[in-house]
């Protein structure tokens, strides 16, 4: 039959498959499909060069270019250490687990919406609020003076902190306009706390060390028209200026009765006392001393 023509394919030829001279006589994917046994899928007929695939399978493929590919979930994904997606793709370039949320955080001016950091080297950042910040070290500042408003001396030495604060040079006292009746010496005394009060029975004021005005009391028990030498609550250096004394008697002395007291001399650490009373034995004399 090499030569015959005309045979018809549908009667002419035995020993085909079903629906095979069908589509030999009308080649249409359709035909196709029925005629093949083992086929997956359906619709039209694919061919190698710009197929279009509808909802394919395609498994695992040995390679792949999804240069034009869209559509892509990430969910589905599964990726190695080394296939992390980089951060010029969206990616975090890490796989490693994350903590908080917001932007990924790049190391050139990142803006950080109230993180907590675990210990990290900051550097020399352009800009901090430490409005909230706690455990500040101060020992730790470097630069920078703590003004007035703030609780700070604003200065950096002894003479700056002074003008800042508006406060005396010590020993000068030029800030102080009143108590003008008191000495110079007295006002320093008083400014460095050098005032040394006692407010006993005995006691006394000193206006600053050793050597400086003494004010001085105390309360002795005198027998009626006696005299006596009594100890200073506190020796004076150099001059015992002076001293008054009255009797504190404890009956009221009755008409034409008298009661005095009078100071005999006056040593460094003692004072002489002298009573004449017609009242009741008993009485006390109470002295006031100055010196220096």
């Amino acid at each position: 039959l090499t030569n015959a023509t005309g045979l018809p394919i549908s009667t002419g030829v035995s020993g085909l498959g079903t629906s095979v001279s069908t589509f030999l006589a009308t080649p249409t994917s359709a035909n196709l499909a029925v005629a093949v046994i083992d086929e997956t899928g359906s619709g039209p007929l694919v061919f190698a060069t710009s197929p279009v695939l509808t909802t394919p399978n395609i498994g695992t493929p040995s390679f792949a270019v999804l240069t034009n590919a869209s559509g892509l979930n990430l969910a589905n994904t599964s990726v190695t250490t080394a296939q992390a997606l980089p951060v010029s793709r969206g990616g975090t370039g890490v796989t490693a687990a994350s903590t908080g949320s917001g932007g990924v955080v790049l190391s050139t001016s990142p803006t950080l919406a109230t993180p907590t950091l675990t210990a990290p080297v900051l550097g020399t950042p352009t800009s901090v609020d430490l409005t909230n910040a706690t455990a500040l070290n101060v020992s730790n500042a470097a630069t920078g003076t703590l003004a007035v408003a703030r609780g700070g001396t604003g200065g950096t030495d002894a003479a700056s902190a002074r003008t800042a604060l508006s406060a005396a040079v010590t020993g000068a006292n030029n800030d102080i306009t009143s108590f003008t009746a008191l000495s110079t010496a007295a006002m320093q005394a008083i400014l460095s706390g050098a005032i040394s009060v006692s407010l006993a029975t005995g006691g006394y004021i000193r206006f600053g060390a050793s050597g400086s005005l003494v004010l001085q009391w105390d309360t002795v028990s005198l027998a009626d028209d006696t005299q006596a030498t009594f100890t200073l609550p506190l020796a004076y250096s150099t001059a015992h200026l002076g001293a008054v004394a009255v009797v504190n008697s404890t009956t009221a002395p009755g008409a034409g009765t008298a009661s005095s007291a009078y100071v005999g001399t006056r040593g460094l650490t003692n004072i002489q006392l002298a009573q004449g009373s017609v009242v009741t034995s008993g009485s006390t004399v109470t002295y006031f001393s100055w010196g220096y």
